[in-house]
This record gives C-alpha cells, sequence and structure tokens, in this order.
C-alpha cells in the first residue's frame, strides 16, 4: 500500500484490513486469516506509475510469461477523496497467464471472488 497523492493521510499496516475489505467485502478476513506481509510504501503520486514500481519491486514467485496460480495485481483504490495505491501477490486456485493485471480504479469489485469455504473436519 501507498499513499496516493498529496492529499492522502499517512498509511501503516494495521489500516490493511479495512482497506482490503474497501476493495472488495471479506478480502479483509483473508488478509487476517493468511497472514500476508504488508508493507506500508512511501507516498506515491502518479496513479499510472505506482503498479510500473510495484511490479519493478515485486517478485513473483513463478517467473513472467510462464502460466502459474501466482499473479501480481497493482492499482488505486479510492477511499472517498482519498486514493490508496495498492499491489498485491495473489495465488489462483487455477493456474493462469495473468502474469502483471494492472487495475483500474472501478475494476477492483469484478477482479477479486472472495467466497467462504467449508472446513474440512478429520476424523480418526
Amino acid at each position: 500500500m501507498s499513499p496516493g497523492g498529496s492529499e492522502a493521510g499517512e498509511l501503516n499496516t494495521s489500516m490493511a484490513e479495512a482497506v482490503a475489505n474497501h476493495i472488495k467485502p471479506g478480502l479483509g478476513q483473508v488478509l487476517d486469516n493468511d497472514f500476508p506481509l504488508v508493507k506500508v510504501w512511501n507516498r506515491q503520486y502518479s496513479s499510472s506509475g505506482f503498479p510500473y514500481h510495484f511490479f519493478s519491486k515485486v517478485v513473483s514467485p513463478d517467473k513472467k510469461g510462464n502460466i502459474s496460480n501466482w499473479s501480481l495485481l497493482a492499482g488505486t483504490v479510492p477511499l472517498g477523496k482519498f486514493k490508496v495505491h495498492v499491489g498485491m501477490a495473489v495465488e489462483f486456485m487455477e493456474q493462469n497467464n495473468l502474469g502483471w493485471l494492472e487495475v483500474k480504479p472501478d475494476q477492483w469489485m469484478n477482479v477479486l471472488d472472495v467466497r467462504q469455504t467449508k472446513k474440512q473436519s478429520h476424523s480418526a
């Protein structure tokens, strides 16, 4: 995450769950359960420059161009009058060739799908 523009306030890692829930309801619970690495980057003034910066700094577990369960997503999330730039490495249930995906502010809801799964019980 990175504050977007000079109007955005400061961010800290404890805000990640709320930002994730704003992106997609239920996504914050995924963060809460999966314990991903969350970093706050310096303020980024350019919405178009953030994805490029993110993709150049974050290494995917698989090489770019390979069919993979991993994709890198980056874009800007409007939070009222403020903007937050968000980047994430996402592991999908099925392999894909998305690689790097720049997400426009109005596309986040359509890009990610959050579903609750039933926990399997193990019996002896």
